[in-house]
Formats: C-alpha cells, sequence, structure tokens
C-alpha cells in the first residue's frame, strides 16, 4: 500500500502538468468569430475555451445572445419564481416579471421567452462541445471532464426547460442552419426529455472530477475511492498496477461542475420526478415508479454525506458572503463576478431595488417572538434564516428580501441596515459578485429526509433536518432554543415539514415554484396569499390578516400556470409545436 507521502508527490506532479490546461476563468473563451468547427476544435485549450462558452450562458447578460437577455439566466429564475407563496412584486413593467408575479403572463412574456431561448443556447452550445471535443488528440482524461461538464449544463437546462414547460422540443445535435429539419420539431414527451437528462447526469457522474479539496487530507492509497483515479497503468517490468492522473479539481477550477454535483442533480431530478408521480397535478409522469426514484434520490444524497467532502458552514450567513465563495457548503452556483456584463444583480433586485419582496406568509412559517418595539432582525429570539433572509427598513411596512447582501454605503447605516446584511464587496447594483446557489448541502440533507420518508418513514429522518436547525439556533445574535428539534411525527406529518422546511432553509433560491408544482400544493398555498400593502408585518392582528383582501397572483392564478406559455419566439420558428393548455 502506497504511503501518503507518495500519494502527495503524485498529486502535485500531475496537477502541475494540468495547469496550463485547467486554469482558464471560467468567464473567458476565445471569440468564435475567428474559428470554425474544422479549424477551432484542434487543442486542448480550445476545448476548454469551449465549454466556458456554455457556462458563460448561465452567465452573460449581453443583449446580442437573445431579446431579453440584460438580466441573464440568473434573474430570468428569480423572477419566474415570483409565482409563488414566498416572494411577490406588483410592479406592471413586464421586463421585471410584473406578468409572472400577478398571474397575467401569456406567450409574450418577457421573461419566460428569455428563459426558454437562454436555455437552448446553452443546450446548443453544450452540442457543439459534444460533438467536436472527441475528435480532439488531447489527454483522454481531460477530454472525458470536459464532455462530462457539456452533459451536466446541458441536463441543467433540459431540467429547467422541463419544470417550466413540460413537453419540450429534442434537439442533442448542434443547430447548424434554419432548415426546416432543424427549426420545425415537435415537443417531445416528458419521459423522452428526462431520459436526455438522466443519461447525461449519469455521464457527468463518471466522468467530472470531484470539487477542489476533496480528498486532500490524511489517508493511504487505499482511502481513495478508485472513481478517484482517471487512468490505471500496468507498470511492466515491475508487474505493479499504478493508478495515475487524480481526477480533482485545481483551485483555479472552482465553480466548474463536479462529481458530486452531478450526484446532488440526480438526486434533485429523481426526487422531482417521484413527487411529481405521487403528489403532482401536471400530466405527464405516470411512467414514474416513485417507490424507485426515492431510493435512488437517497441513494445519491448518502453517497455524498457518506464521502464527507462537504459540510454545513457554521454560520448560516457564511454561506451567502460574497468574502467567502467555494465554501464547504457550495456544490454548484452560477458564479457572478464584478464585471461589466458579468456581474449579477442577485442582491440589487431582491434588496436594495426591493422589485422583489418576501411575503408575510414566508414569516409565518417561522417560530419567532415579535413585538412592535423590536426589529426582528436584531432584537428577536427568532430562527436566524428569518432574520437573515428577510428584514423591514426603519419607517417602512415591507418584508425586503436581505439574504444576498446589500451594498456596503453609508445610506444604510442611516436606515438601520446591520452590519450582516451588508456584502463588503457588493459595490455595484448591476455587476455585484454574489452568486446565486444551484446545488448545496444543506439541499442534499433535506432530500435525504424527504425521500427516506416516503421510504421508510421519518425515523432517520430528523438527524439530517436537525442539523439544519441545530445551525439555525447557532447562527443567532443571542443564545436561543428556537428552532428546535423536530421527532415525533407520523409520515404525513413530516411529509409536510420538511416542504416547509425546503422554505424556510432555501429561500428565495429559485426551489419554491419547482416545490410547489412538485408536491401538489400550487394552488392552495397561492390562492391563499394575502395583499400584503399596509399590514403590520412585525405583529400580525388575527383579525386584520383574515380580513385582508386576496393577493393579486391569488385573484388571477389558475391550474394551468403551473406550467408557462410556450414563448412566441419559439411559435415564430417553430410552426409544428403546440401551446400549453390554457394560454
Amino acid at each position: 500500500m502506497m504511503k501518503q507521502t507518495y500519494i502527495s508527490r503524485l498529486l502535485v506532479f500531475i496537477m502541475g502538468l494540468l495547469v496550463f490546461a485547467s486554469c482558464e476563468d471560467l468567464i473567458v473563451e476565445e471569440p468564435y468569430s475567428l474559428y470554425t468547427d474544422e479549424n477551432f476544435y484542434e487543442t486542448d485549450k480550445q476545448a476548454i475555451s469551449a465549454i466556458n462558452g456554455v457556462y458563460r450562458c448561465m452567465v452573460d447578460r449581453d443583449n446580442s445572445l437573445t431579446p431579453y437577455s440584460s438580466y441573464g439566466m440568473a434573474g430570468a429564475l428569480m423572477m419566474m419564481d415570483m409565482m409563488s407563496d414566498m416572494c411577490y412584486s406588483e410592479g406592471n413593467k413586464t421586463n421585471y416579471g410584473g406578468q409572472i408575479a400577478t398571474g397575467t403572463h401569456a406567450e409574450n412574456e418577457v421573461v419566460s421567452n428569455n428563459m426558454w431561448a437562454l436555455s437552448y443556447l446553452m443546450i446548443n452550445k453544450a452540442n457543439n462541445v459534444i460533438g467536436n471535443v472527441p475528435n480532439i488528440e488531447m489527454d483522454s482524461v481531460l477530454q472525458q471532464r470536459i464532455l462530462g461538464e457539456a452533459r451536466f449544463l446541458r441536463a441543467y437546462a433540459y431540467f429547467n426547460l422541463a419544470k417550466f414547460w413540460g413537453k419540450v422540443p429534442l434537439r442533442v445535435e448542434e443547430t447548424r442552419d434554419y432548415e426546416p429539419s432543424t427549426t420545425q420539431i415537435e415537443r417531445s414527451e416528458i419521459q423522452e426529455v428526462f431520459q436526455v437528462i438522466l443519461e447525461d447526469l449519469e455521464f457527468a457522474e463518471k466522468s467530472l472530477f470531484f470539487k477542489y479539496g476533496s480528498y486532500m487530507n490524511g489517508g493511504e492509497f487505499g482511502d481513495y475511492p478508485l472513481e478517484f483515479w482517471g487512468r490505471k497503468e500496468i507498470i511492466e517490468e515491475e508487474g505493479l498496477i499504478r493508478y495515475s492522473h487524480p481526477k480533482l479539481y485545481l483551485q483555479t477550477d472552482n465553480g466548474r461542475a463536479s462529481i458530486e454535483a452531478a450526484r446532488g442533480m440526480l438526486a434533485r431530478v429523481h426526487l422531482f420526478l417521484a413527487s411529481m408521480n405521487k403528489f403532482g397535478n401536471v400530466e405527464g409522469y405516470d411512467w414514474v415508479d416513485s417507490e424507485a426514484s426515492y431510493r435512488a434520490t437517497r441513494d445519491y444524497c448518502k453517497k455524498i454525506i457518506d464521502y464527507g467532502n462537504y459540510a454545513l458552514v457554521d454560520d448560516y450567513i457564511e454561506y451567502f458572503s460574497t468574502d467567502n465563495k467555494h465554501n464547504s457548503e457550495t456544490m454548484f452556483e452560477i458564479e457572478h463576478y464584478e464585471l461589466e456584463g458579468n456581474g449579477g444583480i442577485w442582491g440589487y433586485w431582491h434588496g436594495d431595488s426591493h422589485r422583489i419582496r418576501a411575503r408575510v406568509e414566508y414569516l409565518d412559517l417561522f417560530d419567532a417572538e415579535l413585538s412592535e418595539d423590536q426589529k426582528f432582525y436584531v432584537d428577536s429570539l427568532t430562527d436566524a434564516r428569518l432574520i437573515y433572509s428577510a428584514n423591514v427598513r426603519e419607517g417602512k411596512d415591507n418584508l425586503e428580501i436581505a439574504k444576498f447582501g446589500y451594498k456596503s454605503t453609508a445610506d444604510y447605516d442611516k436606515w438601520g441596515m446591520p452590519a450582516h446584511l451588508r456584502f463588503s464587496n457588493f459595490t455595484n447594483a448591476f455587476n455585484n459578485a454574489v452568486n446565486v446557489p444551484v446545488m448545496r448541502y444543506a439541499d442534499i440533507l433535506l432530500m435525504m429526509a424527504e425521500s427516506i420518508n416516503e421510504i421508510e418513514g421519518p425515523g432517520r429522518s430528523y438527524q439530517y433536518i436537525n442539523q439544519l436547525r441545530s445551525r439555525a439556533r447557532r447562527s443567532n445574535f443571542d443564545e436561543t432554543n428556537i428552532p428546535g428539534d423536530v421527532y415525533g411525527m407520523t409520515r404525513d406529518e413530516f411529509r409536510f415539514f420538511v416542504w416547509d422546511e425546503r422554505k424556510r432553509e432555501l429561500s428565495f433560491e429559485c426551489h419554491n415554484f419547482e416545490d410547489l408544482v412538485r408536491t401538489g400544493t400550487f394552488m392552495e398555498k397561492i390562492s391563499s396569499t394575502k395583499k400584503v400593502n399596509n399590514c403590520n408585518v412585525y405583529f400580525l392582528n388575527p383579525i386584520e390578516w383574515i380580513e385582508a383582501p386576496p393577493s393579486l397572483l391569488a385573484d388571477n392564478v389558475e391550474e394551468h400556470h403551473q406550467l408557462f406559455p410556450v414563448p412566441l419566439s419559439e411559435i415564430n420558428v417553430n410552426h409544428v409545436i403546440d401551446q400549453n393548455p390554457g394560454y
């Protein structure tokens, strides 16, 4: 058995050889205008540049990409999640998602049109990589990794399309022209779309690398799983087998899809399928074996947990700070930097501009002791996930989402904003460095708890939920017993509890629409939302709340809103596509 010293030297040596090939920044790519497929795909550096171009589809806010891309994919996800019982906007500007927020959107709604277009742009670029990188003479392990990244990103794009639109056209080869054979494509059945998603993610799991920092502390050769090694070599003169080329990202590769991210997405997709079949009210999921999909969710989560490469950060707010990117809880994020055209608007739209606000129903999810003379984000004894995620400015009566921070300016001191909600390098409203979480370890714990409950009941699920609740207690300013650990529930009680716990833990991270649809609670939750203007969010008078009128979204929501309308931009090009019912 090889000693740790040998392994360490081997890692350093081999990873040093990879530096040239791997250190290209994810937002940097060679300009395609100077190349064709015939002369572009010739070197490993060009292959990396091409896969970086796929990642950029999630980040870039260049209007030349799509007609409405100035807010990017993250902005579109954020605004589409306003079809929700947790956040809202009562603005009427179409490019701010006003139609979605009020349930008045149709096929010409600009935000969902943008999400569709950016998703297919991402798919087309991924198809380009998948079709051309195999022809390059290059290191086989690196080549396989790049193909795994492309298929992970294609799966992510198709999963977003499927959960928002259901049946969608399947394009698994690069679109090179506007001939009818490539533009006139009917929508594929949901089962066919998810078959591609699952095959892509399973390929990615076998091909991707582990996150930087995995398997770097202690242990001998035998402690490393076989999948850690990308190549097996036989040393003929000694008759020995040696494993080389560790599948481990460099620090400069932070942000790339990893083996763990692929397993997390496989867990999420299987959980979506299982619950859509068991609880959902959208047609097309009768082919799913819910029990098998719950088991798959549990097994993928268990592998991530057992490997021990991830852990919750100690304080809830640590995860979201722009000073603590790529921490122990991070599994996959949409990366943002303070660069023109690549920075995020995430924190600005939630907090600074208060275009998207939290509903009072969100506040009601938490155990809280509030009174008129307290600022609940400083003085109250409550679940820290609330005080880090929403607050009220002095003199205001609306809950503002603060989870992704405020600009660090003197004005916010004047308005009474606590320092923990101001990010030190969040200085530019439209190009800030706030990343958008796609997958984090907390979600793995929640999916583990939910799947175990559906398979065998809640007994073993409590330990995963209580890890999150324990952190929330530790994260409060003052010692508190809120939120308490949970135990002693029936399966049905725990099911509804974990669905609410997802809202408490993952609030405003673009999971809520998906969760409402897959759990069959979409109409119940949204139709019961109230109009929040002029409500006292500190201390709700029960009679005042009962008599409050319905929200604009509650007035307009209908069953067919569980799917979005096929965009007019697609209908204008693809004349054989049909529209979702109700639009």
